[in-house]
Order: C-alpha cells, then structure tokens, then sequence
C-alpha cells in the first residue's frame, strides 16, 4: 500500500478496506519462491518482470508480472503491470 502510485488501478481511496482485503490475500497464500529476471530503469520510469511462486492451498496460483514503476521524490511507486511468462514457467 505504502508504495502504490495514486494512479494506479490498484490504490485505493478506503485504506482501512484495501489492508483488510490485502491482509486476508496474505493469510491464505503460501508464499514459495520470487525469480526475478530483468529490471531497467529510464529516467523516472523503471520496470522489473518477475515470476512468483504462490500457492492457495493445494492449488499453485503462481504468476509473472513485468511491473511498472514512477519515481517521484526519490522514491519508486508500483504504477501497473503486464502479464509475464517466462519460459519453462507453468501458466
């Protein structure tokens, strides 16, 4: 939340909703491995694509993301992101 540009589809305006609804995603995942494989920055704009290995019980949930960053002020904020998929990665 703390690094979530306020222009992202992803920020919320009720913080007290968005950490309940983060907090309860966090509860059920069991987090297992973060790969990343490239991050480049151009200006104030940055990227990094990653895949992350998640599981939601017994089911993976794992995912790949090519994240969009903004560095406002000296600090990096997530704006958005694309899917990723690298090879050799289930989907």
């Amino acid at each position: 939340m703390a690094t979530t540009a306020p222009e992202s589809p992803h920020w919320r305006e009720d913080r007290v909703a968005w950490k309940r609804e983060l907090d309860a995603w966090c509860a059920a995942i069991d987090f297992r491995g973060l790969q990343v494989f490239r991050a480049s920055e151009d200006g104030e704009r940055g990227q990094v694509a990653f895949y992350a290995t998640l599981f939601h019980g017994e089911r993976e949930v794992s995912f790949g993301e090519t994240s969009n960053f903004v560095r406002l002020n000296g600090r990096w904020w997530y704006v958005d992101g694309e899917p990723f998929q690298p090879d050799g990665q289930a989907g």
